[in-house]
């Protein structure tokens, strides 16, 4: 479930790369699992922060993706986690897991940002994102499904190439939600669903947003929430700072 206070200490440590700190939490019992408010895990965090080490310790500790992980070296869990999030049925797995769709985005906003995916494949996990985001009020609560195969049946009506054919799957993926006869098939190709409009929603949870701004390179968003200043990452959408301590309600910013 999302912490919805302060970041946990596991998760402050990862980001901050005190990693021998982040061994000693693991040790203790942290919660390996857990995520901030924008989404952000300890695979993600750990993928953002390039750190070889502190990558192959978070996929050897945290949240379970596929069989093996941990074992191999950093960029081969990368793309390898990369290839399993084009497997709806995964998808559903994990959220029937206790993963939040939050965390799930915030996974593939680092993945993103990797130099171990290739470009097609980070094409693919772009349109993947849009429909996790897409879907959010949907596949928040697996309980209220009405069927086990959810994901997959609404991910028959993307786009073919947004999602790989089953028997083009190469993911050693953990043991998935029992199949079930088929509900949706595709008859004809949905139409108008190659790109949706809107690929990325970034949360304001600290307060209402007065002004934003997108600094002039392309790669951070700042908005204001409350009295905060909150700059995001904005291709993961993953918080990058907050500016903290005024006294009012912040109502504009600039660029630099």
């Amino acid at each position: 479930a999302a912490n919805m206070q302060a970041p946990p200490p596991l998760l402050a440590c990862i980001a901050a790369g005190y990693l021998p700190l982040a061994q000693m939490l693991v040790a203790k019992g942290a919660n390996v699992t857990t995520t901030r408010r924008d989404g952000a895990d300890l695979l993600s965090l750990a993928i953002v922060s390039q750190n070889e080490e502190v990558v192959t310790f978070a996929f050897k500790h945290g949240p379970r993706r596929f069989e093996g992980q941990g074992t191999a070296n950093s960029a081969d869990d990368v793309a390898q986690l990369a290839q399993c999030f084009l497997d709806p049925q995964n998808i559903g797995t994990w959220l029937h897991g206790g993963t939040s769709p939050s965390g799930l985005i915030g996974e593939i906003g680092a993945v993103l940002s990797s130099a171990a995916v290739d470009q097609p494949v980070r094409d693919q996990l772009d349109s993947v994102r849009a429909f996790i985001n897409h879907h959010i009020p949907s596949l928040r609560n697996p309980s209220g499904w009405s069927v086990a195969c959810f994901v997959e049946q609404l991910a028959s009506r993307e786009h073919a190439s947004t999602f790989v054919p089953l028997k083009q799957q190469t993911c050693g993926s953990l043991e998935k939600t029992p199949a079930e006869p088929a509900i949706v098939v595709r008859v004809n190709e949905p139409q108008g669903l190659r790109s949706r409009a809107c690929r990325l929603t970034i949360m304001a949870p600290h307060g209402q947003v007065r002004a934003v701004v997108l600094s002039p390179d392309g790669s951070r968003l700042a908005s204001t929430q409350g009295t905060m200043v909150v700059v995001c990452d904005a291709h993961t959408g993953l918080v990058v700072s907050a500016l903290k301590g005024h006294l009012k309600s912040v109502s504009a910013l600039k660029g630099h």
